[in-house]
């Protein structure tokens, strides 16, 4: 914003938290005048300040450790007490922005009290920071009216109209160094605290008129915004549902609270005058509700409960609730209706509450692979509106020494404990709340938390209650071992990993159980599990390319003419022999006859940059290279030897049987290069009794029948070609070779002559650029999708090669995530590798 020149001219400070903050500020940078530091808590605020080159800081007490002085402090739309030593950083004097006729509504949230109270006007003030809090001189005032319909959410917005409209006026008196002080009369006085609520708590007392309850409605209606005060409540039986609007009626004859009318969408309730429409029922948690489901007409429906609770704590369960509940990853449905199941746990009888509460605590956060989280403590309800649980925030920050985590959270536990409770509507009244329970609770009783996955209990006699419904009876085994290892392990512990060590039985499980793949096999080569097939199956069909078939027996001889021919040019068992090849039947026969010959295939991507090539070339120092007459001018300069595998007149004259073999089980099969994504490609050397290994591997874990057919689309570049390349062929398979221009046509030719179906994967690709703002919201609601649509896996992606992985974190963490809400689908991780054409 561009200044004018002001011989005037002041410094001031800027404290607040909304956007008149910013319109303030713009004025006063438009008159000329120099702010020094922004203090705020809010992301709006702050951005414009930076955008401003202003110096920004969070809390008041900070611009005493920067050392900011300045002429004015001007305190517009902050809510916080500011200390008397901060004060004194303004020379001339602090200025504030009320949202309140002073002195009669001094305090906190005045438009939505003065609708309330049935006031028909209201009005904002600037004064002087002296004195008490809201008492000092007004400098100036500006009144309006409350309209008929008006809501906490359109008196607010017109406060913030007229305090910009009169920063003018106070901004002329700052310029002019004169001010217009006006005492103001402090025995009109009346002030709203901060934890003042309305009477019943925000639910309607029907003894009242329809006009009273009116006003309570729509000055609880902050239109979507934070709502300091409450939800504007009626109750039924011992329920409580939200009310979105009240109509007022005609004269009701009936006792007041009793039910004249039900639709779907609304009731009409008799008052002391009129009768009230209610409309846009929700219950406590937000879900919307049919009246006609929770009413009976003639129904009296009870007085509220006039009886409040202290609400002080509030801002520190909503500092919490804006947290992540920690997750609980051994969860899932059972399908068995809810129960809770008691299992006795083991405490030392030498660990405090608090400890044994913080150790569970960490082995949560452990067992979610998180850092932070909030857990339920269960408490015993002061209140029909008040919560039977508080959220208790566990932090386990691997820079903090035991000591000091631990005492940071016995701080909070023992805040918690004391605390009468939240309010049963306070994460409906901030929208950034959730709703839910969270899954892992606390309890001092010896009772389950309904809602909550687990409740650990730590009163006398310390137990796991389980939710039998989303909990399997080995989830909650395993559970309680983890929990009573931290417990054992917490005294001697010094730092927080010492407290979460796995239980001898996991720790096992982990170590020896699924490490127990050990198995028999045959190490033969590859070649030879492959003449094993063609020698029990010669005239099945082993290779189909586009229009081209081989049989086993056929594919066999070809390549044994190219072996002959390879060991007459000095191929060994272990020779690098490079394979240049479009994707055709050359390919196969290409590498079957390299491994017959006793050499070891080098994949040479036609596709590939030159200089990689001749890369793969030099460095694997191979004598000799296969490839096709179309191929041959392509490749970089080199000095091997050129076998052309398509017309090679020696291919003809070679013998069509099986060579004798040399190569044995530790000779290499194939050399292939990594992408280069770290440096230099580097060679990866395979030998036959590698890929036995793996082929065993395989047979225990993808079922097949003779003559099933395969689909093989990666490239020889990459070692899950062998797979879908040798395994087949060396099981009986029909392999169906894509080329290099039908990959993408997985559905035409072959695959589809065969009749066969295909399955649907969803695969997730990270990058670091245009993350977007919902990136776990995407996985899962995805997830959700394709569990619902057929879909028979999910991927997600592996942190391989660059950059990849983006917005999501280790697959072992979003594998989890995705388990917890899907039933069908098969969850995986795979690499995307960035293509090298």
């Amino acid at each position: 914003m561009t200044a004018t020149f002001n011989p005037a001219a002041f410094s001031a400070i800027l404290m607040g938290d909304e956007s008149l903050t910013i319109a303030c500020g713009d004025m006063v940078l438009a008159g000329g005048h120099a702010i020094a530091a922004v203090v705020t808590r809010d992301d709006a605020v702050r951005s414009w300040a930076v955008a401003q080159d202003v110096r920004v800081l969070e809390a008041p007490r900070d611009l005493l450790e920067a050392e900011v002085r300045a002429d004015w402090l001007l305190s517009i739309a902050n809510l916080r007490m500011i200390p008397d030593e901060v004060l004194a950083l303004a020379d001339k004097g602090a200025v504030n922005f009320h949202d309140g006729p002073l002195p009669r509504y001094a305090g906190l949230n005045t438009p939505a009290w003065a609708i309330i109270n049935g006031e028909t006007s209201h009005g904002i003030s600037w004064h002087m920071i002296e004195g008490g809090v809201d008492e000092g001189d007004l400098l100036a005032q500006k009144l309006m009216e409350i309209t008929a319909d008006e809501t906490a959410f359109s008196l607010n917005s017109k406060c913030y109209a007229a305090g910009m409209e009169s920063f003018a006026t106070v901004l002329a008196q700052l310029e002019a160094g004169k001010l217009q002080r006006i005492p103001q009369d402090l025995s009109q006085r009346s002030y709203f605290a901060r934890d003042q609520r309305p009477k019943g708590m925000g639910v309607l007392d029907f003894n009242a008129s329809a006009q009273e309850l009116s006003a309570l409605v729509r000055g609880l209606d902050f239109g979507g915004y934070w709502n300091p005060l409450a939800t504007a409540k009626v109750r039924v039986g011992e329920t409580f549902l939200n009310i979105g609007e009240l109509e007022i009626g005609t004269n009701a004859e009936a006792a007041p609270g009793t039910v004249l009318q039900v639709a779907d969408e609304s009731v009409t309730i008799a008052t002391s005058d009129h009768a009230v429409i209610l409309q846009g029922l929700t219950d406590i948690a937000g879900n919307p509700v049919t009246a006609s489901e929770q009413f009976e007409n003639g129904t009296l429906l009870p007085a509220p409960d006039t009886t409040t609770f202290n609400v002080s704590d509030e801002a520190r369960w909503r500092a919490a609730l804006r947290h992540d509940a920690i997750a609980l990853p051994l969860a899932t449905s059972t399908g068995k209706a809810t129960s809770h199941k008691r299992i006795a746990l083991k405490i030392p009888k030498s660990l405090s509450e608090t400890d044994a509460a913080f150790a569970v605590v960490l082995t949560a956060l452990k067992g979610a692979g998180v850092d932070s989280g909030i857990v339920a403590l269960a408490s015993e309800s002061v209140h029909s509106l008040a919560t039977g649980w508080v959220p208790l925030l566990g932090i386990a920050d691997n820079d903090m020494t035991l000591t000091d985590a631990g005492q940071r959270f016995a701080d909070r536990f023992k805040r918690a404990g004391e605390s009468d409770g939240m309010m049963r509507d306070l994460p409906l009244r901030d929208p950034a709340l959730s709703t839910d329970i969270p899954p892992i609770a606390l309890s001092l009783s010896d009772t389950a938390l309904d809602g909550a996955v687990v409740t650990v209990s730590l009163g006398a006699k310390p137990a796991l209650y389980c939710d039998a419904s989303r909990l399997s009876a080995t989830a909650a085994k395993l559970l309680k071992a983890r929990i009573e290892t931290a417990c054992a392990a917490y005294g001697k512990a010094k730092t927080l990993n010492d407290v979460c060590v796995l239980p001898a039985v996991e720790l096992n499980t982990q170590q020896e159980v699924w490490n127990a793949t050990q198995r028999a096999y045959d190490p033969v080569t590859i070649h030879a599990a492959f003449e094993a097939q063609v020698e029990a199956t010669p005239d099945a069909t082993a290779l189909v390319f586009e229009t081209e078939e081989l049989s086993y027996a056929a594919l066999s001889r070809r390549a044994n003419r190219l072996a002959h021919t390879l060991r007459a040019m000095g191929a060994k068992p272990g020779t690098p022999i490079g394979l240049c090849s479009s994707r055709s039947v050359d390919l196969l026969v290409g590498a079957l006859g390299i491994l017959k010959a006793g050499g070891a295939y080098v994949p040479l991507d036609p596709g590939y940059p030159a200089d990689r090539i001749a890369h793969y070339i030099a460095d694997s120092a191979a004598p000799i290279i296969v490839t096709q007459s179309a191929l041959q001018s392509t490749l970089p300069e080199h000095t091997a030897e050129v076998l052309l595998i398509d017309s090679d007149p020696r291919l003809g004259q070679a013998l069509d049987t099986n060579p004798e073999p040399t190569s044995t089980a530790d000779d290499l099969a194939y050399l292939i290069y990594t992408s280069g994504s770290t440096g230099t490609p580097k060679g990866v050397m395979v030998s036959h009794g590698n890929v036995a290994n793996f082929f065993v591997g395989m047979d225990d874990r993808i079922d097949h029948v003779e003559g099933a057919v395969w689909l093989a689309v990666t490239s020889l570049s990459f070692d899950i070609s062998v797979l879908e390349l040798f395994w087949t062929l060396s099981r009986g398979f029909k392999l169906i070779l894509a080329g290099d221009e039908s990959r993408t046509m997985v559905s035409n030719g072959a695959v589809a002559r065969a009749g066969l179906g295909l399955d649907f994967n969803l695969f997730y690709w990270g990058n670091d650029d245009g993350i977007g703002p919902k990136k776990y919201e995407l996985l899962l609601e995805g997830a959700k999708f394709a569990d619902a649509h057929g879909f028979n896996a999910v991927w997600t992606p592996e942190r391989h090669f660059h950059a990849f992985g983006g917005p999501y974190p280790n697959p072992s963490v979003t594998g989890a995530a995705v388990a917890a809400v899907t039933q069908n689908l098969d969850i995986r991780a795979g690499s995307c590798v960035a293509p090298l054409h």
